[in-house]
């Protein structure tokens, strides 16, 4: 395990924590707690290296990355894991809400990546996949009886919510056959503007309070969408 906690592993986690909002949301709903604080750590540490793992194997781009997040954490990890996609049916109020997030939580990987190798650029070979994936779900299945994630949520999803559960689980698994097909065809994207759009998010994501929030989740959806349009963005390897 201590082979695992490398700089860029524990910077990756660190800046998916922040730019996907956590520090807001977590302060909002009192997981900043010292125990709430280690697992939401570990959690995106675990989801770090899965991704990290998945991006060197694949060789994805930046759109491959998109679609296969999507699928692993707007649907598998927050929307059945933890309950969001129930939100449609029992906050029905929320529905737009709860849309921008799925949209919103599907883009934070792609600057992330782009940060981190500046700061910690991948240097040794990443975890095996099989490792990285066994890690996750032992997370998962540990968190399970805490009935807030986890394999008894995502049961408690499908029962609250079965058609959109099946509809969303359905377009993810097409997003993720397609996304990791997807592999890069050009050498990385550089350019300091977005270098600093990235900063600029990550600032937003550091502040716990939920106007910055709000900005955090529509400015990246709208920086977000201006890139991934881009071919030369578009097409680019994920390092």
């Amino acid at each position: 395990m201590l082979r695992l906690i490398t700089k860029r592993n524990t910077l990756g986690g660190l800046l998916f924590l922040v730019l996907v909002g956590e520090v807001t949301v977590a302060s909002a709903n009192g997981l900043f707690t010292p125990p709430g604080l280690i697992i939401l750590s570990v959690l995106y540490f675990l989801y770090f290296i899965l991704l990290d793992s998945l991006v060197a194997k694949y060789r994805l781009s930046n759109i491959g990355l998109l679609l296969v997040n999507f699928c692993l954490y707007s649907v598998f990890i927050t929307g059945l894991l933890h309950g969001e996609i129930g939100d449609y049916v029992l906050r029905p109020e929320n529905r737009v809400i709860t849309t921008l997030i799925r949209i919103q939580c599907s883009f934070y990987p792609l600057f992330a990546f782009y940060l981190l190798e500046k700061v910690a650029p991948r240097k040794l070979p990443t975890t095996k996949l099989s490792l990285s994936v066994s890690m996750f779900m032992a997370f998962m299945v540990l968190l399970s009886p805490s009935k807030s994630f986890g394999l008894i949520k995502l049961a408690d999803t499908f029962s609250k919510a079965p058609f959109i559960a099946f509809c969303f689980s359905v377009v993810a698994v097409v997003a993720l056959i397609i996304g990791l097909q997807l592999h890069s065809t050009t050498a990385r994207f550089k350019s300091r503007f977005f270098g600093l759009l990235s900063v600029l998010l990550l600032i937003l994501g550091l502040i716990p309070h939920l106007a910055a929030f709000i900005l955090l989740l529509l400015a990246m959806i709208i920086i977000g969408f201006i890139y991934i349009l881009k071919t030369s963005f578009r097409a680019a390897a994920v390092t």
